[in-house]
């Protein structure tokens, strides 16, 4: 089979429906077995419903859910059987039990039939693929009937306020929607693209046009912060930086196989670099919190920045939750030399994610450069 017979595939995966939105569970499994699969935590096509896999279905689900929904990674682990790429290792004995199972499955239903899941070899070794990948994250995106809705989300969870975030929706769903049309840039305005390079491509040539330069010169910037935002939340989305730092590395003659490997695991804050970095922090470095599945695993001095050693360097590394360390990444907050937060003026609000400016982190003295840099280079002033 081909990719785009793949990306077909994904794209008619007609997801279950409630109240007339399309629920996130399928994608999100399969974004979640994506993401163990970049990581190096699938090598085989074996997928086991175990609680590594929990741990990353919610990652996304947490992003995607909406009201309604439930966090039931037992529900997508088996009803992907009704895809033609999904397929049950069914336990010897059980396969009454298995062909039994109509409307209801439970997790112990789940663990007594099921060994566990695989795809077809040639889709298997697609998602080995950063480029193929990351071709099928914008192919299974377009199940989400309004991409919206989780850019809304997205843009709450670092600290953005209802009024930015309903005014820039409004700028790229109307507005330059409109314009993008009109220049023949698009079919289906900004919404319809999945592509962070495709999107790239089409917001550069957006900015450009006079219609664009006059109305965002009027709304003091306005039009050109919407871009901006909505291209960071696609580039989160379909993880598109990571996807190439790992093309790079993979491309790479010069790095021999053993570093490509530990390389790959740093970028990903995984591996070694992940596990130093919890045996230093011991949990969240802002809230103390100490679930480490739910923590990120990051670099303070970005890895396009950083050379081979800083990129393995323990002291450029932070353990946050999710939300703080997307807030971080992007720039909305950072820290003083004594470890005070610096909140920037472009995050809205703050309390959403859980940060007083009497709060601190315990940075050594071996942090500061890496810090600074940060403060200098990525902190949003």
């Amino acid at each position: 089979m081909s990719q785009q017979y793949y990306e077909e595939q994904f794209k008619a995966l007609k997801p279950a429906r409630s109240g007339g939105s399309a629920r996130p569970h399928k994608m999100c499994m399969l974004l979640a077995v994506m993401d163990l699969i970049e990581q190096g935590r699938v090598t085989e096509n074996k997928i086991v419903y175990n609680d590594e896999l929990k741990v990353a279905f919610t990652k996304k689900f947490d992003s995607f859910k909406q009201n309604n929904d439930d966090n039931t990674p037992h529900n997508p682990f088996f009803y992907l059987r009704s895809s033609e790429f999904w397929h049950h290792k069914v336990k010897p004995g059980k396969e009454d039990l298995y062909q039994s199972i109509r409307h209801s499955i439970s997790n112990k239903k789940l663990n007594d039939s099921i060994e566990y899941a695989f795809l077809d070899d040639e889709l298997f070794y697609l998602l080995n693929n950063s480029e193929s990948r990351s071709m099928l994250v914008s192919a299974l995106a377009k199940n989400f009937d309004d991409v919206s809705v989780f850019f809304e989300q997205w843009a709450r969870d670092i600290g953005k306020s209802d009024k930015t975030i309903k005014n820039y929706l409004s700028a790229i769903k109307g507005s330059i929607s409109g314009w993008v049309c009109e220049a023949n840039l698009s079919d289906d305005g900004l919404l319809s693209i999945y592509s962070h390079d495709r999107f790239k491509q089409v917001a550069s040539q957006a900015r450009e046009l006079e219609i664009f330069k006059e109305r965002n010169a009027k709304g003091n910037g306005m039009y050109n912060a919407a871009l901006n935002l909505y291209g960071e939340f696609l580039a989160d989305f379909t993880q598109a930086e990571i996807t190439e730092d790992i093309d790079q590395i993979m491309n790479d003659s010069q790095i021999k196989p053993t570093d490509k490997t530990r390389l790959v695991n740093t970028r990903l804050g995984q591996g070694e670099f992940r596990q130093k970095l919890i045996e230093y922090w011991h949990g969240c470095a802002l809230t103390q919190y100490q679930n480490i599945r739910f923590l990120v695993a990051s670099h303070i001095k970005p890895w396009r920045a950083a050379n081979d050693s800083e990129r393995l360097d323990l002291f450029n590394g932070i353990l946050l939750l999710p939300n703080l360390d997307k807030a971080f990444d992007l720039g909305y907050i950072s820290f003083s030399d004594r470890g005070s937060v610096k909140l920037s003026d472009m995050i809205e609000s703050p309390e959403k994610l859980g940060i007083e400016n009497s709060m601190k982190i315990n940075l050594a003295n071996q942090h500061r450069d890496f810090m600074a840099y940060h403060r200098e280079q990525i902190f949003k002033k």
